[in-house]
């Protein structure tokens, strides 16, 4: 079967379009398991966040909707930031590494800080 024309640069429209937000997450994965997982948390803790993987931020089902722990790191972390320091990676590890610090202290639905939830061995989008 022979792909049309049309059908080609639409699929590498799709792509392109989808290129800045695949690329714009491994280094905010990357930072957050440096600073959550390989500091020894509890065995069961770095289980769950290799099971939850991108639920960790984003709400099961679709990489889009946040849950509450990822529109609190995303108040501290805008795209258009990250893109801008894709060529300096100290400085794109300290902007991540500031936001993830702030989005502790942000508190949950339930009035709970995700720092204190993380530090009680939760993954801090968890219900």
């Amino acid at each position: 079967m022979k792909a049309s024309f049309p059908s080609v640069i639409s699929m590498v429209l799709v792509f392109v379009a989808a290129a800045p937000v695949l690329f714009a997450l491994p280094p905010i994965d990357k930072e957050w398991k440096e600073r959550y997982i390989e500091k020894n948390p509890p065995p069961a803790y770095k289980e769950d966040a290799a099971t939850q993987k991108c639920n960790v931020c984003h709400e099961p089902g679709g990489k889009k909707a946040k849950n509450e722990y990822g529109k609190a790191v995303g108040k501290h972390l805008k795209k258009a930031d990250i893109d801008a320091l894709k060529g300096n990676p100290p400085a794109m590890k300290k902007l991540i590494q500031d936001a993830l610090e702030k989005a502790e202290s942000e508190k949950n639905e339930k009035g709970e800080k995700f720092g204190d939830i993380m530090k009680n061995g939760k993954l801090p989008g968890s219900k």
